[in-house]
Parts: C-alpha cells; structure tokens; sequence
C-alpha cells in the first residue's frame, strides 16, 4: 500500500519525498486508529488504548476533546 504525497513548497525543488513505508505485524494494524510515521518514513498503525496505557503524554494528549 503507497500513501499519496502532497508537495506544497514547489519553490524546493531539492527536496526529495519518498512514500512510507508500512511496518511490519504487530504495527500493521488496518483497525487501529492511530499511525505513527517514524524518521525513516515508516508508519506504525497503533490502538489508542496501547498508547494511553504506555505513556501519560499520550493519555493527556487522547483525552483532549476532538474538534
């Protein structure tokens, strides 16, 4: 599966963007609600509920109301 890039800053043409990369099982996940892209470009599908359980950051940060 490629993810589509969107280029808004035409007037760079040196930058270089690559499709990420999708990771392997566990973080493959088609349900989870939340992908993580890492440096390397490469997306981590994880559960939300994982997230809050394993970091007060994220807990606070998934508690916060949606717009």
């Amino acid at each position: 599966m490629t993810s589509s890039v969107q280029v808004t800053a035409l007037d760079h043409p040196s930058i270089v963007l690559h499709p990420a990369r999708q990771a392997k099982a566990p973080f493959d996940d088609p349900e989870a609600e939340i992908i993580l892209r890492s440096s390397d470009n490469v997306e981590f599908r994880v559960f939300k509920s994982f997230l809050a359980f394993s970091s007060s950051i994220f807990r606070d940060m998934l508690s916060l109301p949606q717009p």
